[in-house]
């Protein structure tokens, strides 16, 4: 008889704990800044591959059962840093387009 696996299941919790508390300072309309998030952990890649893992299983359950809304986490830009995962909405890290008039070259 082989036991149960409840590691992941805690580990998931975190994952959503914290997804939630990042969206909720993101979408937060008095904040002046944009704010970037780093969660430590010894091993970035393999956990920013878990945070991705918990999406896609978050995405495909709002799917299928209809609550919660599929795209709640398509606004985080997840990067993998030194000490941990840095998270954002990926609209911060979008650069200012610089637009030239082709004519003059002068910078509109």
């Amino acid at each position: 008889m082989k036991k149960a696996k409840t590691g992941n299941l805690y580990r998931w919790t975190d994952i959503s704990i914290a997804l939630e508390k990042i969206v909720k300072a993101i979408e937060d309309p008095t904040s002046d800044e944009s704010p970037r998030f780093i969660i430590k952990n010894d091993k970035p890649f393999t956990f920013r591959m878990r945070i991705y893992q918990y999406i896609k299983a978050y995405r495909k359950l709002a799917e299928e059962t209809g609550e919660g809304d599929p795209t709640k986490y398509d606004v985080l830009k997840i990067n993998e840093v030194d000490n941990g995962v840095e998270i954002m909405h990926i609209l911060d890290d979008v650069k200012e387009l610089e637009i030239v008039d082709a004519n003059t070259g002068e910078k509109i």
